[in-house]
């Protein structure tokens, strides 16, 4: 039953990021990623791998930051404010250290599958040896 459970809470965050990543590849997907980590803007996709570099989260708390962000822009009645609270950064806490990641990763149990990281995606980037 705990496999069962740990499979589908897998296959779900696996989703959201294919559903907020979409393409991988795309720059303009690596550009908007780093900014809604707020990060910055970059000009380019090896501008954003270095951005990314010694950057510490947890791709589960980014996703639910990005999902509670939309839904909170989705009852913004006022298009114009709409739009700027869409653009803003979401919340998700950056941890000073790999090892400090790890340690929540597990006390949490919220780590996305290795598996399923594909080679363009930035999660390569942000990966974090947690055993």
């Amino acid at each position: 039953m705990a496999r069962n459970s740990k499979s589908k809470k897998n296959k779900a965050i696996v989703n959201a990021w294919k559903n907020y990543m979409i393409d991988e590849s795309l720059e303009e997907n690596w550009q908007r990623f780093l900014h809604d980590l707020g990060l910055g803007d970059f000009k380019s996709k090896s501008q954003c791998k270095k951005a990314l570099r010694s950057k510490w989260i947890n791709i589960h708390d980014f996703l639910a930051a990005v999902e509670e962000r939309d839904k909170a822009v989705k009852l913004i009645v006022d298009e114009a404010l709409r739009e700027e609270e869409f653009m803003r950064p979401v919340n998700v806490t950056f941890f000073k250290s790999e090892r400090a990641l790890a340690q929540y990763t597990l006390t949490t149990q919220k780590i996305f599958p290795r598996s399923k990281i594909a080679k363009e995606s930035p999660l390569k980037l942000l990966l974090a040896n947690i055993l």
